[in-house]
């Protein structure tokens, strides 16, 4: 995915999962615009673009968390485990809008984001513990990870995930084979 100085989204490359956000599942050699998510006619403008193993997720200029591509996980936030094909706007457990994320990071199969409270929300798959939870439950919605408060830093790689709060103090977990966890 590639973010330009305007704020709009372009893909390119393999579709297999509908990953490039353009409704369909077709490889695409050159960049196309992703559009999907302008339907109302309103332009969205993006400030963060990041890409999972086969799905992408970008914060729009409104701190909204948009996502799309594959989720047998669960790692799009949207309460199922449907594809999506275009972008689709997370939402919570009762329906509202997260119009407050600020930062976003994408493992193979799950999704962390920071919101502006410094709180962490993870979802998707937990296996081996990523979302940082005492279980190896998934999570179809973005979920708030307790004890973890004023965090101004997340990284996912393919199974785990790392956090920094304000402090520097750094967190890890997930699988922590090849020493991936820094212990």
């Amino acid at each position: 995915a590639i973010l330009d100085i305007s704020g709009q989204v372009w893909t390119v490359g393999l579709n297999g999962h509908g990953q490039l956000g353009h409704g369909d599942m077709h490889d695409r050699e050159l960049p196309i615009l992703v559009g999907g998510f302008n339907s109302t006619g309103v332009k969205r403008e993006i400030k963060r673009v990041v890409c999972g193993r086969y799905y992408t997720a970008m914060i729009d200029i409104n701190n909204q968390l948009w996502t799309f591509g594959e989720n047998k996980n669960g790692q799009l936030g949207h309460g199922d485990k449907r594809v999506r094909l275009l972008p689709a706007i997370v939402k919570n457990w009762n329906g509202d809008i997260f119009n407050n994320v600020v930062q976003v990071a994408c493992g193979a199969t799950h999704t962390a984001m920071i919101d502006s409270t410094g709180q962490l929300w993870t979802f998707g798959s937990n296996e081996d513990g990523r979302l940082g939870r005492n279980d190896e439950q998934e999570k179809l919605l973005p979920t708030v990870v307790e004890g973890f408060n004023n965090i101004i830093q997340v990284s996912c790689g393919s199974f785990h995930t790392i956090v920094i709060d304000v402090t520097g103090q750094t967190w890890s977990f997930g699988n922590g084979g090849y020493g991936r966890l820094g212990r």
